[in-house]
């Protein structure tokens, strides 16, 4: 019998030795091993992707970064879910140095409480990153089919996520709230004397730019002793911004006239407003700064532009 190869139309030998026939038979297998490995997305950019495998009791990560991930976001998305353990820091931060997640990635949490000098380690990693954060569940796969599509994130993940330069308010059913031992009595939280005091927490609050009163304004649940965040006042309050910093102002004499400046730095860009006094009436000046690179975008495709007041 002769065994022909059908591409190039060229006799093969048929191998009648076993010594010989070994190193196909390898190749063989090896070739069924890659095909396998390939239709499963093993490659290395889907490795990436891929939720890191973290013992019981820690902090899973799951970073997205395919292209159509980037194409729709611009940035990375990254899932933190499960319990925020001691460690939690130093393995993001990892990534962060190794450009996984880079500056400005859209950081997902769902975590049911953990080691809350953790989550202030995390929250300010965030901020040091200009991290955006949000309350959400991780893409389904393999290992996390079980993981609920509601997102839970309670005290460190809580103060984790208001280290988010842009935090974005939960929707849905998605809930965030702090027990008030944590944020507002005297004592720590639970029995691990090594969790930080109410000092500690209104000291990184105000790092973050946080009011521990707005905390106090949520009704505690009387069971729980927990106090959940309502989206319209976590928005009210500067617990939330959806991409918005706070509005600042400056006042000036320009040639004579008083000028006030409105300035909002925003998640793409900055807006600013000018208004100018003149004694035949009132100058009104709007810019949208958003970048040469944003612009093309804009431009690219703007149908129709407008402005109101």
């Amino acid at each position: 019998m002769r065994l022909v190869n059908t591409d190039e139309g060229f006799p093969l030998r048929p191998l009648r030795d076993p010594q010989h026939a070994r190193p196909v038979l390898l190749l063989a297998a090896c070739s069924v091993f890659l095909f396998a490995a390939c239709a499963h997305g093993s490659s290395l950019h889907g490795a990436r992707n891929a939720p890191q495998a973290q013992a019981a009791g820690q902090l899973s990560i799951q970073v997205n970064d395919d292209r159509l991930t980037l194409a729709a976001a611009g940035v990375p998305q990254v899932y933190l879910y499960g319990v925020i353990d001691a460690d939690a820091p130093r393995r993001v931060e990892a990534l962060i140095r190794s450009w996984k997640i880079p500056r400005g990635s859209d950081v997902y949490l769902n975590a049911a409480g953990g080691d809350v000098n953790a989550g202030l380690a995390l929250g300010r990693l965030f901020r040091a990153g200009s991290i955006v954060t949000h309350l959400g569940t991780p893409r389904r796969t393999l290992r996390t089919r079980s993981i609920a599509k509601d997102a839970l994130c309670a005290d460190a993940c809580a103060y984790a996520y208001f280290g988010g330069l842009y935090r974005w308010a939960p929707t849905g059913k998605d809930r965030i709230g702090v027990h008030r031992l944590s944020a507002m009595d005297a004592k720590p939280t639970g029995n691990d004397s090594t969790a930080p005091g109410p000092v500690a927490i209104a000291a990184y609050l105000k790092d973050m730019g946080i009011q521990a009163s707005a905390l106090a304004q949520s009704p505690v649940t009387p069971r729980e002793q927990i106090a959940w965040l309502d989206a319209d006042q976590m928005m009210a309050t500067g617990l939330a911004n959806n991409g918005r910093l706070p509005l600042t102002s400056t006042y000036q004499m320009s040639s004579g006239m008083p000028a006030l400046t409105l300035n909002q730095i925003v998640r793409n860009g900055v807006n600013r407003v000018t208004i100018i006094c003149r004694p035949d009436g009132l100058t009104l000046t709007s810019y949208y700064i958003v970048g040469s690179d944003r612009a093309r975008k804009v431009v690219g495709h703007a149908a129709r532009s407008f402005f109101e007041v």
